[in-house]
């Protein structure tokens, strides 16, 4: 009888020890999950974090050559990555995101289909929805544009948007201007109009 009560105590210790590892990994697999979520919430801010910087120096450059202190200005844009630079009111659509109060604007804002996919196809179209939602706007007074003005740009994706435009006999004016890396801008004031250039 000795024997038999010390083989069940054994199997109900392996059987609470069993139900105990189970749990721990559960919690363990619920932390994971928990970590990931909050490190995408974190790398979002982030990116949106940059894209104020960013936005706070260029906006600086265009308020000096708005003011007429300068003609012509340059600066680099370093971040964030597959987010573009977009002036609003954008080609004939008159909407503008709801940061812009004024007549003209102009935004950082996450490339829709590439932040989600990784894709590079070109949708133009749902930048409002993505510069209400994520990104970074400022008014300024004079009408302004984004334009590929280099015959290379030095990366893909810029190259691809200029030459499909080019292909289809589409200007290369008010096109976003996509950040993949560090973005060299020129800013000037032609025309009334200030020209974001890269």
């Amino acid at each position: 009888m000795k024997i038999r009560k010390i083989i069940i105590n054994k199997k109900g210790i392996l059987l609470s020890e069993g139900i105990r590892i189970i749990l721990a990994v559960i919690a363990l697999v619920l932390l994971i999950y928990l970590a990931v979520q909050l490190s995408g919430l974190f790398i979002k801010k982030s990116a949106q974090e940059q894209a104020k910087g960013s936005m706070k120096r260029l906006i600086e450059e265009i308020r000096v050559i708005e003011n007429g202190k300068k003609m012509e200005a340059q600066l680099f844009i370093e971040s964030p990555n597959d987010w573009w630079i977009i002036a609003w009111p954008y080609k004939e659509d008159k909407r503008k995101p709801n940061q812009c109060k004024g007549n003209y604007c102009v935004c950082i804002c996450p490339v829709p289909g590439k932040v989600d996919f990784g894709s590079t196809l070109l949708t133009f179209e749902n930048s409002l929805d993505y510069c209400n939602n994520l990104g970074v706007c400022e008014d300024v007074n004079k009408k302004i544009k984004t334009i590929y003005e280099s015959a290379s740009t030095g990366d893909k994706f810029g190259d691809i948007t200029k030459s499909i435009l080019d292909f289809f006999g589409g200007e290369t004016k008010n096109v976003p201007i996509d950040i993949n890396k560090p973005l060299p801008i020129k800013i000037k004031l032609v025309d009334n109009e200030i020209h974001v250039i890269k």
